[in-house]
């Protein structure tokens, strides 16, 4: 490898962990008070070329009329029905029952 290709490959890594590294901020750093609206589940499928993880989704929408899909893990995601509230502070990842 000459260095070219390694300083564009750290770069590139770079900027992908920079990315990542944001978006978890900002969502860390959110607070809203809201109600569940809806839920989804995506069942892992697999084909011959590649493969999906199973999701759960729960989509609130917040006292502001704004709605937020949080992916939550399945045993989070099965305590929430449609209508329940829920809070999440700041510096915290996922909201909790209220």
């Amino acid at each position: 490898m000459d260095v070219g290709t390694i300083a564009l490959t750290v770069a590139v890594v770079g900027g992908f962990t920079a990315i990542l590294s944001y978006f978890s901020y900002r969502q860390k750093q959110s607070s809203w008070t809201g109600e569940v609206i809806a839920k989804k589940h995506e069942a892992a499928s697999f084909d011959d070329e590649s493969s999906s993880p199973e999701k759960w989704k729960v989509i609130f929408k917040t006292n502001m009329s704004k709605k937020v899909s949080v992916d939550m893990f399945e045993k989070e995601y099965n305590n929430y029905a449609i209508g329940d509230k829920a809070e999440k502070k700041k510096g915290e990842y996922f909201p909790t029952k209220i």
